[in-house]
């Protein structure tokens, strides 16, 4: 997860039914995939807010995966899991869809929302040209508040970067709320790593410029579907699921 200071972007993404039509769009979702007791998803559930084809599509996708299944006591057990993804849609010549997926972890889900959003930057960090990489450890207890437990620095990272950082970590992580995952009907708590880094832009980048490199990024299929795959550094881990992808494809 990337916080930048100096230049605010915000990215509408078309509907693939109404993109042009050598358009690829890119974009992060989640998937509620209830899993019965021999990893075998059992409901699987898209966004609604996403066009019933690829609603259809993900669903259908997914839905063929397999999971280790659940335990409780050391016996198997239906479970709730969340799956993150990255989708990549690209209208064909027979006006249908080519859908590229790509898992991306799984654990609970943050509400409201399929994107965790990000950290706001300190001011007095800003002010001071601070940048930093940091890791926030956190837990989603089972009635989907969440408890910091760490975060981690690199080795050389200096008191006076952690004493800017930290509290704006803090602050983050206590107004999450999630929907926990659930074993046997129960809600469970699962812990998750979230890289962040806070980076001050560079200067001359221009919103014209960013919007042209995007732009080049998505000409064809295989970079969309690189586009949909994302940094994986950069991505949320829930360390503890429950429940683990088995197989996908």
């Amino acid at each position: 997860m990337r916080v930048s200071l100096g230049l605010a972007i915000c990215l509408t993404v078309a509907s693939p039914a109404t993109a042009a039509d050598d358009k690829p769009i890119a974009f992060p979702t989640s998937v509620k995939v209830e899993v019965d007791a021999a990893g075998v998803p059992t409901g699987v559930q898209a966004s609604d807010k996403l066009p019933d084809s690829l609603r259809d599509r993900i669903e259908a996708v997914v839905g063929d995966w397999r999971f280790v299944p659940a335990a409780v006591d050391g016996v198997a057990a239906p479970a709730t899991t969340y799956v993150a993804l990255g989708v990549c849609a690209m209208p064909d010549a027979s006006e249908g869809l080519n859908v590229a997926i790509d898992y991306k972890g799984n654990g609970p889900r943050p509400l409201e929302r399929d994107v965790l959003l990000p950290p706001p930057y300190p001011i007095e960090a800003a002010r001071a040209g601070m940048s930093v990489q940091l890791v926030a450890q956190y837990l989603v207890q089972s009635d989907g508040s969440v408890v910091l437990e760490n975060v981690e620095y690199a080795d050389d990272a200096k008191a006076s970067t952690k004493r800017a950082f930290t509290p704006a970590i803090r602050d983050w992580v206590k107004q999450m709320r999630y929907e926990p995952e659930r074993v046997a009907g129960q809600p469970v708590a699962t812990r998750i790593r979230t890289p962040v880094q806070f980076e001050l832009s560079r200067p001359g980048t221009t919103l014209k410029a960013m919007h042209k490199h995007l732009e080049e990024r998505q000409r064809d299929l295989a970079e969309c579907a690189a586009a949909a795959a994302g940094d994986d550094k950069s991505r949320s881990i829930a360390v503890d699921s429950p429940v683990k992808l088995l197989k996908s494809g």
